[in-house]
């Protein structure tokens, strides 16, 4: 039998089962990763997928910029992204935090 992403077993390319690789879906956190680009989350630390969190460096889960904006992180500063005037300090202008007069 062929190595595929639904067998419940850790085969094929997959760094944990089921997932991770370059044809499974991405892994869930506290499964074991290789690279970012095997986590949900895109943190792939020590060999092991870890949640969104907006201190490590990266623009995931609903951040609108790296490590801000979205629902659970600080605000923006001036001139970074933002989708609603709630991601910034001031207002949400086309996109990007600005300062409003």
């Amino acid at each position: 039998m062929a190595a595929t992403c639904n067998d419940a077993v850790l085969n094929g390319d997959e760094t944990d089962v089921d997932c991770g690789g370059p044809v499974c879906a991405a892994c869930r956190a506290d499964m074991t990763c290789t690279a970012a680009p095997d986590c949900t989350s895109s943190v792939c630390r020590d060999g092991v997928c870890l949640d969104d969190i907006c201190a490590d460096g990266i623009r995931n889960g609903d951040e609108t910029y790296v490590d801000c904006g979205g629902g659970d992180c600080v605000r923006c500063s001036m001139g970074m992204d933002c989708l609603s005037d709630a991601d910034c300090f001031a207002a949400c202008v086309e996109g990007l935090w600005v300062e409003v007069p």
